[in-house]
């Protein structure tokens, strides 16, 4: 079929091609997924922020570079009249169009910085190399990042970093961003969503994109953060519509909208718990699978929600290779009753033996919102795959542009040196083999 019709017609969480007028599946009996009218229901709920539990641990929300402040920025509009103690930090590598302000007098006890890394005046940074040393060169960074939140010592607190990988700035800064809160506090949670470049982007974009995903997951040698999610732009546009408000669906809210999610987790240490369980698993990178605002009137029961989850990946993965899974359960206490913990972890454990029968590690978070509605939200990320396969787009980019490189000592212009190509480069092979490694050891166990 094609992709600009499928964007648009309904289809089953399966795949499978159906007529428009469909309600079920004439291949395998699922409800048909209708991306408009799910989309108008997010949107209203993005509009709307009343009913929802209001978090008591605050966390901390970088957003790096254009995209990355841009889904901070939607974060904060969306949802920050609901969200108490938490700080946002914006950082680019332009002259900022939105003003530094501060808001921690408030009842909200909300806190919104905006920081241009490096020189403003010559716009913003192309490539991953030079975003990194102008965050590393910048001795205002720490300060502001101390501003914005960050804490020593104290291991409640969690920090997410989010960026668009594809640009110099989100590449560069943003692992330098999650290095910075490591040292500043060693127990702190760090959290990171990449956003990997569209397949047709420029090859300097997937040079961006697999530096800084390579730096995400490692620097100088050691771990870097806890948690990786990885993303694909290629998926997200797919992701699209109007609401009733007449205004276009966007990528990024769905990011948005997405760290939401996690922030509401965060009060009851669920994020904590997660990123603690994968840094002591080793496995970093994960892989979202969203089912959000599945209405549970049309879809029946939770398990027919995790198959929509399952045929929606933000990014590309083999089932069969993973080996950590988390769900985040979001239901409106009108329906609550109908999900005991013990029926979602019935059906979540079913849902694990069918898609990724090599789990090892699994985790749950539900949580229950005000709201009269009947429509839930699934998130499932999945770890332990090869970030090979959820990036092999990017990494077959980067080595476009690698050999287009008539001399090694090209790749000064662009901030880089051939020993710090040699790391990243190694860093993806080392977890990719201690990944082989793992899942053997589990098999054979």
């Amino acid at each position: 079929m094609d992709e600009e019709i499928r964007d648009t017609v309904v289809f089953c969480p399966n795949g499978h091609d159906n007529p428009p007028e469909n309600l079920e599946c004439d291949t395998c009996g699922l409800p048909i997924i209708d991306w408009e009218t799910e989309l108008e229901s997010l949107l209203g709920r993005l509009t709307d922020k009343t009913g929802f539990v209001v978090p008591h641990i605050g966390g901390s929300f970088i957003g790096i570079g254009t995209a990355g402040g841009e889904i901070i920025n939607n974060l904060s509009n969306f949802f920050g009249e609901e969200m108490p103690g938490v700080s946002f930090l914006n950082i680019d590598s332009m002259v900022n169009v939105r003003p530094e302000t501060t808001d921690d007098t408030g009842p909200r006890g909300l806190r919104f910085y905006q920081y241009a890394v490096g020189d403003t005046s010559v716009g913003g940074t192309i490539y991953c190399g030079l975003g990194e040393q102008a965050a590393l060169q910048d001795d205002q960074l720490e300060s502001y990042l101390h501003m914005s939140g960050i804490r020593s010592d104290d291991s409640s607190q969690a920090v997410f970093v989010t960026a668009a990988v594809g640009g110099g700035t989100g590449s560069g800064v943003g692992p330098v961003m999650v290095n910075l809160c490591r040292l500043s506090n060693q127990d702190v949670s760090t959290l990171a969503v990449a956003i990997a470049p569209s397949r047709s982007e420029a090859d300097h974009s997937h040079l961006n994109a697999f530096y800084g995903i390579s730096k995400l997951i490692a620097i100088g040698g050691k771990a870097n953060a806890d948690m990786v999610i990885l993303l694909n732009y290629d998926k997200l546009r797919h992701i699209r519509g109007v609401g009733r408000s007449g205004r276009e669906f966007k990528a990024d809210e769905v990011v948005s909208y997405l760290l939401w999610l996690f922030q509401l987790n965060l009060h009851r240490s669920g994020v904590i718990r997660m990123c603690r369980l994968s840094r002591g698993a080793k496995i970093q990178a994960f892989v979202p699978c969203l089912a959000i605002g599945r209405s549970i009137e049309i879809f029946g029961n939770l398990a027919n929600v995790l198959e929509s989850a399952a045929a929606y990946p933000l990014a590309e993965i083999d089932f069969n290779s993973v080996m950590a899974s988390y769900l985040l359960l979001r239901i409106p206490r009108g329906v609550s009753a109908d999900f005991p913990d013990e029926v979602v972890t019935e059906e979540f454990e079913a849902w694990n033996r069918k898609h990724i029968p090599n789990v090892s590690s699994s985790l749950i978070q539900i949580l229950h919102t005000n709201e009269r509605s009947d429509r839930i939200d699934v998130c499932i990320l999945l770890g332990g795959n090869d970030i090979g396969a959820s990036i092999k787009d990017t990494i077959t980019g980067y080595h476009r542009f690698k050999a287009s490189l008539k001399a090694s000592a090209q790749w000064e212009e662009y901030g880089l040196f051939e020993k710090g190509i040699a790391e990243v480069e190694q860093a993806i092979e080392n977890y990719d083999g201690k990944m082989g490694e793992l899942r053997e050891s589990k098999s054979g166990a």
